[in-house]
């Protein structure tokens, strides 16, 4: 058979017919799976909207206690340069000690909660949030950590540099720190309340509330990104509600 009459043979408006139904089945077959995994894709959104909107409203609560905390010891620091300024005595000497033994060495951390970003980033999955500027504004937020962990470590560094030394050469041992199992013996020596009323011991704690000022001034440019994701993050949930 010569190739003329095998040709001939073909019923070519029944071949291109075939053709024609097995490229559209195709091409309906990709259109059904891409629209299935977009579709999946917008539910896995919203549910990790849903989780950072969770994350970054106790980010924001958590920031504003730390906030509070850093505040409090810039109190307790003004307090201590006022005792000092009016002169301290024997009266005075036990509310001195009690902010200098207690309550102006206080310098808590802040943990933030970012499993859900990080979840996001490590399974590459963070083009699933739409909104670029979320995604900007969540990148922000990192960043801003970083900056957080240094300040914490430069005020852990200061304390033990500058201030502890300090504080071991010139102040009676904090009782309240000890075990019930051992109490050290009371010293016999009494403190000597002119080592406090200088010019080194002031510039020390004015030093110290400058790094709290400084630490609060980071924690609010957290805070800020905070408040700016919740609101895209509310925006975008509140468009999937209606949609």
């Amino acid at each position: 058979m010569n190739s003329k009459s095998f040709t001939q043979k073909i019923n070519w408006p029944q071949a291109i017919a075939e053709v024609v139904l097995i490229v559209t089945g195709i091409l309906v077959a990709l259109a059904v799976n891409g629209w299935w995994g977009d579709r999946l894709e917008r539910q896995a959104e919203t549910s990790y909207l849903e989780a950072l909107n969770s994350d970054f409203q106790k980010n924001r609560e958590s920031l504003a206690a730390a906030i509070e905390e850093q505040e409090n010891v810039i109190n307790e620091g003004d307090q201590v340069l006022r005792l000092i300024k009016a002169g301290l005595n024997e009266e005075t000497s036990g509310e001195f000690y009690s902010k200098v033994g207690n309550k102006l060495y206080f310098f808590p951390s802040w943990t933030p909660i970012t499993g859900t970003y990080d979840d996001l980033v490590n399974s590459g999955r963070l083009l699933y949030i739409q909104n670029s500027q979320l995604r900007i504004e969540m990148s922000g937020f990192q960043r801003s950590l970083e900056r957080i962990r240094q300040m914490e470590r430069l005020q852990t560094e200061t304390f033990y540099a500058r201030q502890s030394p300090f504080l071991v050469e010139n102040q009676d041992v904090n009782y309240h720190t000890w075990s019930e199992s051992y109490k050290p013996p009371v010293s016999p020596y009494s403190v000597d309340i002119g080592s406090f009323a200088t010019l080194k011991y002031w510039n020390l704690v004015v030093e110290w509330i400058y790094i709290h000022a400084d630490i609060i001034s980071t924690y609010k440019r957290s805070l800020a990104y905070c408040n700016r994701i919740l609101e895209l993050i509310e925006i975008e949930l509140a468009n999937k509600r209606k949609s």
